[in-house]
């Protein structure tokens, strides 16, 4: 299920137009910040190609509000294990 336009403008704004993923580097995370294209949703073959990832699935739907819904970019996509990331007790959306 695709995230609403509403959503996705919401999540857009918060995010300033940059990746909102961060990956582990040396034992620190490290905010991907990526300038992205909001012309290039959903376009993963282009170099500022970005989607709203979930943030949380749940398995009676998927929650659309911009709170679950991450920019990432297509670099930060492809490394995204199936299933969404994995939210520990202590995180929030």
């Amino acid at each position: 299920m695709l995230f609403s336009e509403q959503t996705l403008k919401q999540a857009w704004q918060r995010a300033g137009g940059k990746c909102e993923s961060t990956r582990t580097v040396s034992g620190e995370k490290v905010p991907c910040c990526r300038d992205l294209d909001w012309e290039k949703h959903g376009q993963l073959h282009e170099a500022e190609g970005w989607l709203g990832h979930h943030r949380l699935k749940l398995a009676n739907g998927i929650i659309d509000v911009a709170a679950n819904c991450e920019i990432i970019c297509r670099e930060c996509h492809h490394r995204t294990q199936p299933g969404g990331n994995v939210l520990t007790f202590n995180q929030t959306i």
